[in-house]
């Protein structure tokens, strides 16, 4: 009967070790390409959205003081006052500075975008690094498990020993159940992120 359970448990471990390779190989890498591309190609749509409103609201105040100059006084030099012309400083300018103010105002949620778009890249990016981390020890566990257990067989080490059997597969559903326990904040941040996708299409 033990001898029955090491080679259903053995047949267990190998199945799980290569399902969770290929997990990682086929799936993983592929999520994380996505989050990476999608991410990109959001965060660039919000910015050229920031970027457009900020033109307009400045544009009218860079075009009035355009061919604007200031004359600045300079020192004496063979008895003349030396002067200059210089663009009149519209950064300087309570107007400019209201502008800016108006415009931090008006597209606040804009930013909070960018701001958040970026939060929930890095949390996604974290819970597949926390995955893919969860998949190696998966994956190293059960093949020292399915070694343990041919050497079990082999030598009929734990042939009055269930319990040192039972150990290990229920170990190895531990290390399962935290994969997919990872998975749902992973899939959650990635929605988040796909919803700045849909609201800068």
């Amino acid at each position: 009967m033990t001898d029955t359970l090491v080679d259903w448990s053995l047949g267990g471990h190998i199945a799980i070790a290569v399902a969770a390779l290929s997990f990682y190989k086929f799936i993983l890498v592929e999520i994380s390409k996505d989050i990476i591309k999608n991410a990109k190609i959001i965060s660039k749509k919000i910015e050229e959205h920031i970027f457009a409103e900020l033109s307009i609201t400045l544009k009218p105040l860079l075009e009035e003081e355009q061919g604007k100059a200031i004359i600045i006084t300079g020192q004496w030099s063979d008895g003349l006052e030396g002067y200059k012309e210089t663009p009149a400083d519209l950064q300087g300018s309570e107007r400019y500075k209201n502008a800016l103010y108006d415009f931090i105002n008006s597209d606040a949620n804009s930013m909070a975008d960018f701001r958040n778009l970026t939060l929930f890249t890095d949390k996604c990016l974290f819970w597949k690094r926390y995955l893919k981390y969860s998949a190696y020890i998966l994956v190293g566990f059960n093949f020292i498990a399915a070694m343990f257990e041919v050497y079990c067989r082999i030598y009929n080490v734990c042939s009055n020993n269930k319990t040192v059997i039972m150990g290990l597969l229920l170990f190895s559903f531990i290390l399962i159940a935290n994969c997919f326990c990872s998975l749902w904040p992973l899939n959650l941040y990635q929605d988040k992120v796909e919803h700045y996708e849909g609201k800068y299409a």
